[in-house]
């Protein structure tokens, strides 16, 4: 999992100005400049701010620091176990057990539930109503920082829940200005997914190794890139490119030397 813009997340412990940027100083306070909210990509203490905000959430949902990796974080249920590993903004998560992951990813969606103070709300079968059509009608949300955290969270349940993507999609299109009527279908999405918890694509081991090509539509008109053969069972890896990497050069000299 790559973060985006996880340095902006940090939180700041100590008071910080910066001159306003190009292009977006204020004419009528030219001389003026900005006290930082949060942390900024180019300070120094930008990335410990990040970590300590990441360890911080991370902790509340019971895992633990490593003793011998700051940046590696364990998660013990019974025999089970599971690791994840922070790398700037790089996010690795394993577990020895698929139903320990689940159990992981289950403490997550409860989690941004509980930031909603929606843990106990009622289901609903579909994330929105087909009828709905959301414009920029209604009054301004009174916490619109509150629906942004929510849609943003949303958005990286997308991962593996397909079911919410156009929907999550749709309501973070108004996170400039969210109004009464966007924060209720975020609401509509969460009432949803406390029903459907234990939804969610689940990527498995290929079952066999026998390699299976397809051609394209000129039937590998271009003999040199091959740009049409399918070396993976995983529905997610099917992107096709005309550009030839180096590595493809290596496989075919090794397959040709024998």
């Amino acid at each position: 999992l790559d973060v985006k813009n996880a340095f902006l997340y940090g939180q700041l412990s100590e008071t910080v100005y910066m001159h306003q940027p190009p292009g977006f100083v204020d004419s009528a306070h030219p001389n003026y400049v900005c006290h930082l909210q949060r942390s900024l990509y180019g300070l120094r203490k930008a990335p410990r701010a990040w970590f300590q905000w990441f360890a911080s959430f991370i902790t509340r949902v019971d895992f633990q620091h490593s003793k011998t990796d700051t940046s590696l974080f364990v998660y013990r249920r019974g025999l089970d176990v599971a690791y994840m590993l922070l790398y700037v903004d790089d996010i690795m998560l394993i577990a020895s057990s698929t139903a320990l992951l689940q159990c992981i990813i289950t403490l997550l969606y409860k989690e941004i539930l509980e930031r909603a103070y929606m843990q106990h709300c009622n289901t609903c079968k579909t994330p929105a109503d087909t009828e709905s059509k959301l414009g920029s009608d209604g009054d301004p949300v009174s916490d619109p920082t509150l629906y942004r955290s929510l849609a943003g969270a949303l958005q990286y349940l997308t991962f593996t829940r397909p079911d919410i993507s156009y929907d999550v999609q749709q309501i973070c299109l108004y996170m400039h200005d969210p109004r009464d009527p966007h924060f209720f279908i975020l609401k509509r999405i969460l009432r949803y997914v406390r029903g459907t918890i234990n939804h969610g694509l689940q990527l498995h081991v290929s079952s066999t190794s026998q390699l299976t090509a397809y051609t394209d539509t000129d039937w590998v008109g271009c003999p040199i890139t091959r740009s049409a053969v399918y070396l993976s069972t995983n529905p997610v890896q099917h992107q096709r490119t005309k550009h030839v990497e180096i590595d493809i050069h290596f496989v075919r000299e090794y397959v040709a030397s024998g």
